[in-house]
Parts: C-alpha cells; sequence; structure tokens
C-alpha cells in the first residue's frame, strides 16, 4: 500500500506515550509476508513492514529504538510484532522478521 506510513502511525497513535513526538524511522518493507503460526504468536499474512520505533516513558525522556513489524490488509494493521507494548517475545519475532525483510536490527 502507497500509505503504509501513515496507516502505521494511525495505529499507534493510541499505543504511544507520546505520538506527537515519538520517532519512528521505517526500515524495509513492505513486503508480502506470511508468519507460521507459534505458540505465543498466530498465523498471519499482508503486507509487512519493519520499524524502529523510539518512544518517551513517562518522564519524557526518549526510551530507545525498539524493532517492530506491522502487518496491513486491508489500509488497516491487523497484527504487529515488537514496538511499543509488547514484550521479549514480540521483540524476537520483529528482529527475525525485520532481517527478512532486509534489515539487520543492531
Amino acid at each position: 500500500p502507497d500509505n503504509y506510513q501513515q496507516v502505521i502511525r494511525d495505529y499507534l497513535r493510541n499505543r504511544l506515550t507520546d505520538p506527537t513526538a515519538a520517532l519512528l524511522d521505517f526500515k524495509a518493507g513492505p513486503t508480502q509476508m506470511y508468519q507460521k503460526e507459534a505458540a505465543f504468536r498466530g498465523l498471519q499474512f499482508g503486507w509487512a513492514v519493519c520499524v524502529m520505533v523510539n518512544d518517551k516513558n513517562t518522564q519524557g525522556a526518549y526510551t530507545g529504538f525498539d524493532p517492530a513489524v506491522y502487518f496491513i490488509r486491508n489500509e488497516k494493521v491487523v497484527a504487529a510484532n515488537g514496538g511499543p507494548g509488547d514484550g521479549p517475545i514480540g521483540t524476537q519475532f520483529a528482529r527475525r522478521q525485520c532481517k527478512e525483510l532486509g534489515y539487520e536490527v543492531p
């Protein structure tokens, strides 16, 4: 989708501590991708985008960039791995998927 960046920004608006100040670095995608079903994650498919997200904490300081992969179908984010509010399992999925999309998370 041509508007994938705006779709992801809209999705994150209610998930970020400070959506107006969060830094989003779009690294790879959109690329069609399937995610196999796993114990903690269900089967997903769509246009996958690797994004490094740096949100502020409640004290107003940036927390550092975290990897996230967002799956888009029909102009909506239908699944997310990593990023704000997701734990270590989601971050592992995001790192692996970013690499698959062509970006090696440092």
